[in-house]
């Protein structure tokens, strides 16, 4: 594994278990490089909110703010964030929450110390796995925070910088209203020769918060534009005006065929495409970011649209799906108990006895006497 420099933070009210977690899991062996402890809701969410951390192990039952209550805050800022739950209670509902909120791993105290590793293991995966996919938007977030803001136009030389500021205004929003080809339109010609009239350092560095902004329109729109990190960079090696003009037309190039496939992969299909993935993978380890991927979306816009076309979040569907395949291989195979939880996602077959038995009423197999 890669230095990938992971945060983790531990919650739980009782401190021997808060601090035996932290001083008993070899953490830099799971390339962990820093490591918070909370002992209430209250200090976690403050703790989270600061630091950001990849993985948090969480108690479910505490005083005031309970576990389940720091998990939604965590998922109201963060859909990569991993939750692993620990909890004392065997209890359906507190289990359907867990599946509803993406956790990572449900566990049961007192969890033996193997259990604990796997868990912290597959969480630290898929925590790299989400670092890797989004990276590239938090460096774009990154830099647009850090950049000069629009109004630094108005300080170019000649007067003409209320002029630029307007141009590359207009063909923001023309942009963000979904507008091609507007090369065609002469805005961007327009745009280009006001820019090319200042000062090669200054267009340069207007040109490339132009790259940053109008990338930002795609991200907003759930559109990933992983080569906007390319252009920034070939932007600051130009050295003369026609090096920055010929990087700012192949910039709206791609813009342009980036917004005619959007085009051709409209909400309703795109979550068709969601649930035929989601089916053909329920015996694998489904997640936003893996789904994301397949559809070459945004987490956060798949997120928002399976929830807007469906009525239920992506991981509500994921659930719901299980269960009914389930339920049809008790019913209607003669597969053993742990061939039907791999079959439908839960790799351990007892952590499947337990969710089955809270959603159904009954265990695996008392439902499956029904029908023999």
């Amino acid at each position: 594994m890669t230095n990938i420099g992971i945060k983790a933070l531990i919650v739980d009210d009782e401190v021997h278990i808060r601090r035996g977690i932290g001083a008993s899991v070899p953490w830099r062996e799971l390339e962990v490089t820093e490591v918070y402890e909370a002992e209430d809701g209250a200090g976690a969410i403050a703790l989270y909110d600061e630091h950001a951390p990849d993985l948090v192990l969480l108690d479910i039952n505490m005083p005031g703010i309970n576990g389940l209550d720091v998990a939604r805050h965590i998922r109201q800022r963060s859909s990569v964030s991993r939750i692993v739950f620990l909890t004392g209670y065997d209890d359906f509902p507190l289990v359907k929450e867990a599946v509803t909120l993406e956790a990572t791993d449900y566990l049961l105290k007192p969890v033996s110390y193997e259990e604990l590793l796997e868990a912290l293991n597959r969480a630290i995966r898929q925590a790299a796995e989400s670092r890797r996919r989004t990276g590239y938007v938090d460096d774009l977030k990154r830099q647009l925070t850090m950049s000069i803001q629009p109004s630094r136009l108005l300080e170019a030389p000649g007067g003409s910088g209320s002029n630029l500021l307007a141009k590359e205004l207009y063909l923001l929003g023309e942009l963000r209203a979904g507008r091609e080809q507007l090369e065609r339109l002469g805005a961007l010609d327009e745009w280009l020769d006001e820019l090319t009239g200042l000062p090669v350092p200054q267009a340069r560095m207007i040109a490339s918060q132009f790259v940053l902004n109008a990338s930002r329109s795609c991200i907003e729109k759930g559109h990933e534009l992983e080569e906007a990190q390319t252009f920034v960079s070939a932007l600051s090696a130009c050295e003369a005006h026609p090096a920055i003009e010929a990087c700012v037309r192949d910039f709206f190039a791609l813009l342009s065929e980036v917004q005619q496939m959007a085009k051709k992969k409209p909400g309703l299909n795109a979550i068709e495409q969601a649930q035929a993935w989601i089916r053909a993978h329920m015996g694998e380890d489904i997640s936003l970011q893996s789904l994301a991927a397949a559809l070459h979306l945004n987490p956060y816009y798949v997120s928002r649209l399976f929830k807007q076309e469906t009525g239920e979040t992506y991981g509500e569907f994921t659930t719901r799906i299980r269960f009914e395949k389930a339920r049809e291989l008790l019913s209607g195979s003669e597969l053993k108990m742990h061939e039907i939880a791999a079959a439908v996602g839960y790799p351990d077959a007892n952590y499947f006895s337990i969710a089955f038995k809270k959603q159904e009423g009954v265990s695996p197999t008392d439902y499956r006497k029904r029908f023999r």
